[in-house]
């Protein structure tokens, strides 16, 4: 109940502060970031820049690619973790965070 009090100490100012502030620091680094570019390549060819900005663009969504991949991969990894060690003898346990060290079924159960 403590969030909706909407006094100058608590924490909604500063959140609606960053609700309008953080759209405007991403377009002025945008905007930033577009004038080094243009600014650094400006004395390039349109056909030979698209050469490169082809490759970088694959470059860039492969690791966009890899990344997501592996959120993905560990976010499974918990799942199965937890499926042995969920339930022991009919109630259900935390997970610990580590693999059971024995291959015998009746010690990890």
């Amino acid at each position: 109940m403590d969030a909706l009090i909407l006094v100058p100490t608590g924490e909604w100012p500063f959140t609606l502060k960053m609700i309008v502030g953080a759209p405007l620091i991403g377009m002025a680094s945008a905007y930033s970031l577009m004038v080094i570019v243009y600014w650094l390549f400006r004395n390039s060819t349109p056909s030979k820049m698209d050469k490169y900005f082809r490759k970088l663009q694959l470059l860039s969504a492969a690791a966009f690619s890899l990344s997501h991949g592996s959120n993905d991969a560990l976010s499974m990894w918990k799942v199965f973790n937890f499926v042995p060690s969920g339930t022991r003898n009919g109630k259900v346990h935390e997970y610990s965070g580590t693999l059971p060290t024995s291959t015998n079924v009746d010690d990890v159960l």
